[in-house]
Protein backbone atom coordinates (compact mmCIF):
# COMPACT_ATOMS: atom_id res chain seq x y z
CA UNK A 1 0.00 0.00 0.00
CA UNK A 2 3.06 2.42 0.79
CA UNK A 3 2.65 5.55 2.73
CA UNK A 4 0.80 8.77 2.16
CA UNK A 5 3.05 11.75 2.15
CA UNK A 6 2.90 15.21 2.30
CA UNK A 7 4.19 16.93 6.05
CA UNK A 8 1.76 20.47 5.81
CA UNK A 9 -1.92 20.74 5.10
CA UNK A 10 -4.57 22.74 6.23
CA UNK A 11 -8.51 21.83 6.37
CA UNK A 12 -11.67 21.85 7.94
CA UNK A 13 -11.98 19.99 10.81
CA UNK A 14 -14.59 17.25 10.11
CA UNK A 15 -14.78 15.14 13.12
CA UNK A 16 -13.56 16.03 16.78
CA UNK A 17 -12.46 13.34 19.29
CA UNK A 18 -14.37 14.13 22.96
CA UNK A 19 -10.53 14.77 24.10
CA UNK A 20 -10.19 17.83 21.58
CA UNK A 21 -11.31 20.98 23.84
CA UNK A 22 -10.14 23.46 21.55
CA UNK A 23 -11.06 22.95 18.14
CA UNK A 24 -15.18 22.36 16.79
CA UNK A 25 -16.59 21.26 13.51
CA UNK A 26 -16.09 23.12 10.66
CA UNK A 27 -12.89 25.03 11.74
CA UNK A 28 -10.48 25.92 9.27
CA UNK A 29 -7.05 25.07 10.79
CA UNK A 30 -3.35 24.37 9.48
CA UNK A 31 -0.82 21.49 11.53
CA UNK A 32 2.20 21.32 12.70
CA UNK A 33 4.27 19.16 10.59
CA UNK A 34 5.89 18.44 13.95
CA UNK A 35 4.37 16.03 16.07
CA UNK A 36 3.87 16.54 19.64
CA UNK A 37 2.76 15.75 23.11
CA UNK A 38 3.11 19.02 24.96
CA UNK A 39 3.80 17.14 28.18
CA UNK A 40 7.71 15.22 28.12
CA UNK A 41 10.57 16.99 28.96
CA UNK A 42 11.47 18.22 25.25
CA UNK A 43 8.00 19.31 24.33
CA UNK A 44 8.12 21.35 27.81
CA UNK A 45 11.79 22.99 26.71
CA UNK A 46 9.89 23.90 23.11
CA UNK A 47 12.02 20.82 21.78
CA UNK A 48 9.55 19.59 20.37
CA UNK A 49 11.18 17.80 17.19
CA UNK A 50 12.29 15.15 19.78
CA UNK A 51 9.63 14.69 21.52
CA UNK A 52 9.49 11.33 23.13
CA UNK A 53 5.83 10.31 23.18
CA UNK A 54 4.75 10.82 19.21
CA UNK A 55 7.02 8.38 17.51
CA UNK A 56 7.53 4.47 18.35
CA UNK A 57 9.91 3.98 16.27
CA UNK A 58 13.84 3.61 17.40
CA UNK A 59 15.31 3.30 13.89
CA UNK A 60 16.15 7.15 13.88
CA UNK A 61 17.95 6.92 17.39
CA UNK A 62 19.88 3.46 16.53
CA UNK A 63 21.53 4.83 13.43
CA UNK A 64 22.06 8.45 15.11
CA UNK A 65 22.06 7.98 18.39
CA UNK A 66 19.37 11.03 18.87
CA UNK A 67 15.07 10.82 18.98
CA UNK A 68 13.07 12.37 16.54
CA UNK A 69 9.04 13.11 17.34
CA UNK A 70 6.26 12.33 14.93
CA UNK A 71 6.38 14.40 12.12
CA UNK A 72 3.27 14.19 9.38
CA UNK A 73 4.01 12.51 5.65
CA UNK A 74 7.61 10.82 6.21
CA UNK A 75 6.93 7.43 6.50
CA UNK A 76 7.34 5.10 9.55
CA UNK A 77 10.90 6.32 10.20
CA UNK A 78 8.71 9.34 11.66
CA UNK A 79 6.15 7.46 13.23
CA UNK A 80 3.91 6.56 10.41
CA UNK A 81 1.27 8.87 10.30
CA UNK A 82 -0.46 9.75 7.28
CA UNK A 83 -0.63 13.16 5.83
CA UNK A 84 -1.62 16.07 3.60
CA UNK A 85 -2.25 14.19 0.42
CA UNK A 86 -4.39 11.89 1.83
CA UNK A 87 -8.42 12.51 1.66
CA UNK A 88 -8.95 12.44 5.50
CA UNK A 89 -6.09 12.91 7.82
CA UNK A 90 -6.12 11.87 11.56
CA UNK A 91 -4.32 14.66 13.69
CA UNK A 92 -2.96 13.08 17.38
CA UNK A 93 -3.09 15.04 19.94
CA UNK A 94 -4.79 18.03 18.06
CA UNK A 95 -5.00 20.45 20.35
CA UNK A 96 -1.72 20.93 20.33
CA UNK A 97 -1.05 20.00 16.78
CA UNK A 98 -3.53 22.14 15.01
CA UNK A 99 -3.54 25.95 14.57
CA UNK A 100 -6.81 27.93 13.51
CA UNK A 101 -6.70 29.77 10.54
CA UNK A 102 -7.94 33.31 10.28
CA UNK A 103 -10.84 33.83 7.87
CA UNK A 104 -8.10 36.56 5.93
CA UNK A 105 -5.92 33.71 5.52
CA UNK A 106 -7.32 32.13 2.04
CA UNK A 107 -7.08 28.60 1.32
CA UNK A 108 -4.22 28.42 -1.04
CA UNK A 109 -1.73 30.37 1.62
CA UNK A 110 -3.24 28.25 4.70
CA UNK A 111 -0.36 25.90 4.34
CA UNK A 112 2.29 28.08 3.72
CA UNK A 113 2.10 29.34 7.19
CA UNK A 114 2.67 25.74 8.41
CA UNK A 115 6.05 26.75 9.84
CA UNK A 116 5.02 29.07 11.87
CA UNK A 117 2.56 26.61 13.75
CA UNK A 118 5.44 24.65 13.90
CA UNK A 119 7.30 27.46 16.15
CA UNK A 120 4.21 27.46 18.24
Amino acid sequence: KGDILGHKFCGVVEAVSPAVKNLVLGERVVNSFVISCGECRYCKEKLTAACEKTNASTLHEQLYRSRIGGIFGYSYFTGGYTSGQAEYVRVPLADNNLMKLLHLVPDEKGDEIHSLASLI
